[in-house]
């Protein structure tokens, strides 16, 4: 029963035939929680019920207590702990990320009866520093925390925690590296990266019924992770990777992949990029080197604001690509967090979504706090349930020790991006019109 909150006790006595034999003892800890959760008058009456079933020693004394008054609410005050680097090399990315940590406790706070309080610790940037912070928090009582944003302080900080079930959730680490139970990122590579390649590979195999690819790639580990993830998803739909070249990611010109490509007649080209300064200079030159007509494919450095508000619509329009945040959509918050952020700090976000990132992180352990309970052991495991739940940065769901995004697959039309599904119904896809637009 220790591992069992307020509403799963509920949701057990209520199959119970009253003379139930534990139902005493359920119930008992049920007013505890109730009075723990401030709901005090209600917890003196679950406790009444509770003795007039009787119950053994020691309950038989607890619920005795709430229900004179002996014992006075005290509501469960639950604290999250926070380790960023508030000073040395990363220190603006710190403050960012706490600004948008507060942002969510704010938020939270305004709505429920359990205020969360804060216990933010600095470490520096020197991740060394993370396992030592890590027993700090636990002594202190922590229900979870959030951070830290490397990657080698998430390892050091799962692996000195001396309680498996304490949360640690990562904002921006890129990996995961410990694989350690109950410690998560929302900004692994191999989560981020493959998820969206496969995504995309499905839906112009099978929508847009195209066989033959070609793969021009940054010459960098993400950059061989999508071209593994894509020519997987694409052979095991029976199409085929004809070609594939990597490219240089502070390339200017891309005549040799390019060319490269275009020898081999691909009917599409699955095109990521490390930057969107490189999807700037890419797309223009499909058609610049006899490309027309080959449809596009890009990943989510094609969906940046300036891309769309620097490459003309000729050069980039019938483009589709995968995306975990699609930022026009109603169906994420980032616009909602935009004016949120906005409205609290006085200044833009400009594009940066770390202080996003810390955010969503912390919406997700929020989610996470079953009302009335504090235990660490169920706070994780309601962590692990979370289904499809709506960021700033994306669609979040908790599966396979991993937090995953929906994948977007959007296409551009006139400065805009919309859904590839609806242009794909809507019968808008003429390849000689998108042709005459290369």
């Amino acid at each position: 029963m220790s591992d069992l909150g307020l509403g799963e006790i509920e949701a057990v006595t209520a199959r119970w035939p009253p003379d139930h034999p534990l139902r005493s003892v359920f119930e008992v800890e049920r007013a505890s929680l109730l009075l723990a959760a401030g709901a005090r008058e209600r917890g003196r009456e679950i406790a009444e019920a509770a003795l007039r079933l009787n119950p053994l020693e020691p309950e038989r004394n607890r619920a005795r207590r709430i229900a004179s008054g002996e014992v006075e609410s005290q509501s469960w005050r639950p604290t999250i702990g926070v380790i960023l680097p508030l000073s040395g090399p990363l220190a603006t990315y710190g403050r960012m990320a706490e600004e948008g940590i507060r942002l969510a406790i704010d938020e939270y706070n305004r709505r429920h009866l359990d205020e969360v309080t804060l216990v933010v610790r600095d470490d520096a940037d020197d991740y060394e520093r993370d396992g030592e912070l890590v027993r700090e928090l636990e002594r202190l009582d922590v229900v979870a925390i959030v951070g830290p944003l490397r990657s080698e302080g998430l390892e050091i900080a799962a692996r000195a925690r001396r309680d498996g079930d304490l949360l640690i959730v990562s904002p921006t680490a890129l990996e995961n590296l410990s694989f350690r139970r109950n410690t998560f990122s929302l900004w692994s590579t191999t989560e981020r990266v493959t998820r969206g390649a496969r995504a995309l590979a499905g839906f112009a195999v099978r929508d847009l019924q195209i066989r033959r690819y070609g793969v021009m790639y940054p010459a960098t580990a993400e950059g061989r992770m999508q071209l593994a993830a894509f020519a997987d998803g694409v052979r095991a739909r029976g199409a085929q990777v004809v070609a594939s070249i990597a490219y240089e990611d502070t390339a200017t010109t891309f005549e040799e992949p390019l060319s490269f490509l275009g020898a081999a007649y691909p009917q599409a080209i699955y095109a990521p990029a490390s930057t969107p300064r490189s999807v700037i200079q890419l797309a223009p030159q499909f058609s610049y080197y006899g490309l027309r007509g080959v449809q596009v494919l890009g990943d989510a450095e094609w969906s940046a604001p300036e891309v769309l508000r620097l490459v003309e619509p000729r050069f980039i329009d019938g483009t589709v690509i995968s995306t975990f945040l699609d930022r026009s959509s109603t169906s994420v918050r980032w616009q909602e967090f935009v004016e949120l952020y906005e409205r609290a700090y006085r200044k833009g976000l400009q594009g940066n979504l770390v202080p996003a990132l810390a955010y969503d992180a912390t919406q997700l352990v929020l989610a996470a706090l079953p009302w009335g309970f504090p235990r660490r052991s169920a706070i994780a495991r309601s962590f692990g349930e979370i289904r499809a739940m709506p960021g700033a940065t994306g669609i979040f769901t908790v599966e396979h020790e991993a937090v995953t995004r929906r994948a977007f697959l959007l296409e551009f039309k006139d400065r805009q991006l919309v859904p590839a599904f609806d242009e794909l119904r809507g019968g808008e896809r003429i390849s000689g019109d998108r042709e005459s637009r290369r």
